[in-house]
């Protein structure tokens, strides 16, 4: 498929794909770039695996998480990304995150 784009957007230092102006702000993939990457900085949240979906501008949380703290982290963290509009939290706080993933002894 091909696509054109007007002269005046490659001008005006966007193109597609790229990251400069504004006109990816908002978007709901650039909402999920940002989230993971606030979430991987918060120390709280860090090294936890979990989901993160984004679809019109609403976060979606998805996994678990080892502590209360972790996850009011992890949502707070969501709602610090410019451009969203709601934050659902999902996840879900288990105890003892080692040895989850070989089932019950």
């Amino acid at each position: 498929m091909f696509w054109n784009y007007p002269e005046e957007w490659f001008g005006s230092g966007w193109s597609p794909g790229s990251d400069a102006g504004t006109s990816n702000l908002g978007t709901d993939e650039w909402i999920a770039d940002r989230t993971v990457m606030a979430l991987c900085r918060d120390p709280a949240v860090r090294g936890r695996r979990f989901e993160v979906l984004v679809q019109n501008r609403v976060i979606i949380l998805n996994g678990d998480v080892g502590s209360t703290q972790a996850r009011t982290a992890a949502g707070r963290r969501a709602w610090s990304v410019p451009g969203v509009f709601d934050v659902a939290n999902c996840l879900t706080v288990r105890g003892g995150m080692a040895g989850l993933e070989d089932g019950p002894r």
